[in-house]
């Protein structure tokens, strides 16, 4: 397949946000199945906002509130199951929730 660049970008960047998070998605879809065809190993799959709610069985919007570390495809966060689980152990979360719960009952 002969991809012409010089189309391909400045598509990429005229496209809204929503259609860049899907081609950036397939793109690392599609890097993850080469490299697993080569046999290197896969990095953990990344998880949407959704997927990580459902998950720990809260709501969309209290990932986003309770901050929890991700990696940005454009704007889309990723999150990655390992990194979030440390960091709901770790006291840096902890604090955090006592600040929001402080807030809340205010």
């Amino acid at each position: 397949m002969n991809i012409d660049l010089n189309r391909l970008i400045p598509a990429f960047l005229a496209a809204n946000d929503e259609r860049r998070c899907r081609a950036m998605a397939a793109l690392t879809e599609s890097d993850l199945d080469q490299e697993a065809k080569a046999g290197y190993a896969s990095p953990d799959r990344l998880l949407n906002q959704t997927e990580v709610a459902k998950m720990l069985g809260m709501h969309p919007t209290t990932v986003r509130r309770w901050r929890l570390p991700c990696h940005r495809l454009g704007r889309c966060p990723r999150y990655r199951e390992d990194e979030v689980m440390a960091y709901l152990s770790s006291n840096a979360f902890q604090k955090h929730l006592k600040k929001l719960k402080h807030l809340r009952e205010n």
